[in-house]
This record gives C-alpha cells, sequence and structure tokens, in this order.
C-alpha cells in the first residue's frame, strides 16, 4: 500500500486498523484471505488513493458493524477532501 499511495506509514496504518487488519492479519498472503478481508483490503487501497470518482456496488457486503462503520467515516470524509 506504501507504494501505491503518497502517505505515510502512520496513516496507512491507521486506515487498516480502522478496517479491522490486526498484525497477524499482516502476514497472511493475499491469496489466503476470506472474502471479507480481500473487499476490505481493497476498501484500504481505495481509500489511500487519489480518485475523482468513487463508485462502490454494495460495499458493505462481507462486512462487520466495526467496517461498515469504518467506511462510512472514510465515505464523510472522502467528500469533504
Amino acid at each position: 500500500m506504501s507504494e501505491r499511495s503518497g502517505y505515510d506509514e502512520s496513516k496507512i496504518r491507521d486506515v487498516r486498523h480502522a478496517m479491522n487488519f490486526t498484525g497477524t492479519d499482516l502476514q497472511k498472503s493475499v491469496k489466503k484471505l476470506s472474502g471479507g478481508e480481500a473487499i476490505r483490503l481493497v476498501l484500504c487501497q481505495i481509500f489511500l488513493g487519489r480518485y475523482n470518482v468513487l463508485i462502490l456496488d454494495e460495499p458493505t457486503n462481507f462486512l462487520d458493524v466495526f467496517c461498515i462503520e469504518a467506511l462510512e467515516c472514510f465515505l464523510k470524509a472522502y467528500e469533504e477532501q
């Protein structure tokens, strides 16, 4: 993620934490991620990217309540940028 975004490690860590990734999750191969983990990873990459438009089709599928709330916060902050 650090290679694809212009953010520092602290911001990247905050985004990963908000999407409920822990230290052990960061050691997993992308191929070994569950469906929900893969979606959360993609959402992290989206929120750390710089895009003019976001098109999200049912982004809450496979997410728990904690991650849905984090998604809401990211979307509200994204609108303000």
